[in-house]
């Protein structure tokens, strides 16, 4: 996965490009929060247990300076996902 975030920036040209990242189980997860933020990396998590006001702050956080946003597949369900002010 660094590989490829690492990959992704080079060929962007872009240090602070973002990245959405889904996983099935809460558990992986969090140790993807975990890995990546030991690393340098800013991630926010969004998952079917957070409520409407922390989903919206999550989302506030990544449309901002956070880099990484990792899902669930059913959090992301009628999420926006296309790019506003910054790239996917």
């Amino acid at each position: 996965m660094l590989d490829w975030l690492y990959r992704l920036q080079s060929e962007e040209s872009d240090p602070e490009l973002k990245a959405l990242v889904f996983t099935e189980f809460v558990p992986t997860q969090e140790m993807l929060r975990r890995f990546l933020t030991e690393r340098g990396f800013s991630v926010v998590c969004l998952n079917g247990s957070i409520d409407m006001e922390e989903r919206k702050r999550v989302q506030e956080a990544f449309a901002g300076d956070v880099r990484i946003l990792i899902s669930t597949d059913v959090a992301a369900e009628g999420m926006i996902t296309e790019p506003r002010g910054w790239k996917m």
